[in-house]
């Protein structure tokens, strides 16, 4: 399956986990039949497949909105929750123990869903209602205890708790048929930032909620779990929307003095935080797992609408007057302190003008003073473009990923200078006999290149061997050179002292190269049982070896 296009995502309605969340047992048997006997012999293995159940790990939150703590207009917005677990919302069955019946179709309603039900749901609470969030509560306090028996009657499970008046809850909590409505999963491209929030495969569980905040107020948002809580969840949604009313908030429970006041947990502003030691609610009361919550406040405006309508029409600068001054392309009048010190006006624009203008063409720029200009018509300097230029240079460099492939860009610029350099200096150095293809190719490979020059020269060898005795090499000294030794003794010509050297018993006397011997042909068998020509051959290369290292400075 190939992801999305970046910008853009993909709506499945659930995907549903091929084992729930539990305890297994797999049982594997081989039956074999002989002598009209049936022998098997079976074998037993247990494994359990474990999620998040009373708790969730921070870690499973991709993203909440409205933000958390955030302050805004989201009035028109339905709070959710994104989930990196693409299949949390259906690991868990929701009424598996005790059933929720199925919803009473009337005529001309459509028919129910056929997708299976979450057992994950998110509920908001705004200031003034009478629901308090409780922390770290014993589970076996939290929910009643006959679904405390259908959940396996765990022991030693803290979790943290919403107790809310039961009307108030009534109101709020998704039927059976609208959970199913409200998560769905997303998959969404993992190199689309603004979607992705650092996901590894770019699929998300998404849980709504079914209530708009209303505009002023302090909100709480509460993901809880509603696993076998068939004595809450309802099979039939309400006939027509209402609006939740507000009930009174409940009376505040002081701390008794024969209470440890050290039980007491901290609370905020809006939501009550009372003792974990109080029994059991009332009646009229219920409570719920609270798997994860967060606050925010609706108010004031915060729409791309309401921003527009109030936005100042000076653009710039410091406005005297009712109306700044603005000339006709829709410049504005504003002063500048130059570098000197002195200022100066000058004019400035946006990028929303109300006429049509002819753009600069003589970009792309490397400085900001390049894009300053003088207006003809006005006499004053136009700096729109170079104040766009600092803003484009200031966004640029505050983004991560553009200063990282900018830093990697001057390293390798960096390493090819130093190669270039390296290359340039072996050439002065050694005298390769490469072909000029190779030379120009040798900034790119450098070191493959070296190695095949050497290996070029070791298997060559040093060609064929001459002055065996070095006596060709001693003829060349100056003492040895008929005209230096006329000159140097007084003789009457270069032949005379020719003569002298060529005596008998001189060293001038010419001595012929000792004979090669003849070696037949030989196979490659026969060469690698030659041990003594293999040790010549390794001496030669390391007496190679050691010239070219002289002849490089020891490197």
């Amino acid at each position: 399956m190939s992801a999305p296009p970046r910008g853009s995502m993909v709506l499945y309605d659930d995907i549903v986990p091929a084992f729930d969340d539990g305890d297994y047992r797999l049982v594997s048997a081989t039956e074999v039949a002989f002598d009209a006997e049936q022998h098997a012999r079976p074998v037993l293995r247990a494994f359990t497949i474990d999620g998040p159940r009373f708790n969730l790990p921070p870690g499973e939150v991709a993203s909440v909105y409205p933000p958390r703590n955030a302050r805004g207009s989201f009035d028109l917005g339905l709070p959710h929750v994104a989930l990196r677990r693409r299949t949390l919302p259906w690991e868990r069955p929701l009424d598996a123990r005790r059933p929720i019946p199925p919803p009473v179709v009337n005529p001309g309603d459509p028919p129910p869903l056929a997708a299976r039900a979450p057992w994950l749901a998110l509920l908001l609470f705004e200031d003034g209602e009478d629901a308090e969030l409780l922390r770290n509560v014993p589970l076996e306090r939290v929910v009643p205890a006959d679904v405390f028996a259908r959940l396996g009657s765990p022991r030693n499970i803290l979790c943290d708790a919403l107790d809310v008046e039961r009307g108030l809850l009534a109101d709020v909590l998704p039927s059976k048929e609208e959970l199913k409505l409200l998560v769905h999963v997303r998959e969404v491209n993992v190199e689309d930032r603004e979607l992705a929030t650092g996901s590894g495969d770019g699929f998300f569980s998404v849980v709504v909620c079914n209530r708009l905040p209303s505009q002023g107020a302090s909100c709480r948002a509460c993901l809880v779990s509603l696993e076998e809580r068939s004595d809450l969840v309802a099979a039939n949604p309400p006939p027509e929307a209402t609006v939740a009313p507000r009930r009174p908030p409940r009376a505040r429970i002081e701390a008794d003095s024969e209470l440890d006041r050290a039980e007491l947990r901290p609370h905020d502003e809006q939501f009550v935080m009372i003792p974990a030691t109080i029994g059991l609610p009332e009646p009229r009361r219920a409570r719920l797992v609270v798997l994860h919550t967060w606050q925010f406040t609706s108010q004031g405006a915060g729409r791309f609408e309401d921003l527009m309508m109030n936005l100042d029409v000076a653009m710039a600068g410091t406005v005297t007057s009712a109306q700044p001054t603005m000339t006709d392309s829709g410049h504005l009048v504003m002063s500048l302190g130059d570098r000197a010190g002195a200022v100066e006006d000058v004019l400035m624009r946006g990028p929303l003008v109300g006429v049509p203008l002819t753009r600069d063409p003589l970009g792309p720029y490397h400085s900001a003073d390049q894009a300053r200009r003088v207006s003809p018509e006005t006499g004053l300097e136009d700096i729109s473009y170079a104040a766009a230029f600092e803003v484009g240079r200031l966004l640029a460099a505050s983004d991560r990923a553009l200063a990282q492939a900018l830093m990697q860009w001057r390293r390798a610029a960096y390493h090819q200078a130093a190669l270039l350099d390296h290359v340039s200096a072996l050439r002065a150095r050694v005298a390769w006999p490469l072909s000029g293809d190779v030379l120009a190719r040798l900034p790119e490979a450098m070191v493959p290149i070296c190695l095949a020059g050497a290996l070029e020269r070791l298997v060559g060898g040093t060609g064929p061997i001459a002055d065996l005795d070095g006596l060709r090499a001693v003829a060349g000294v100056a003492g040895l050179d008929p005209e230096v030794v006329a000159k140097a003794w007084g003789l009457g010509s270069a032949t005379e002292a020719q003569a002298i050297l060529a005596g008998a018993g001189t060293l001038g006397v010419a001595v012929a190269s000792p004979p090669v011997t003849p070696r037949p042909d030989t196979t490659l068998d026969e060469v690698q049982k030659d041990e003594a020509g293999h040790k010549r051959l390794a001496e030669a290369r390391s007496r190679l070896l050691g010239n070219a290292a002289t002849r490089l400075g020891g490197r």
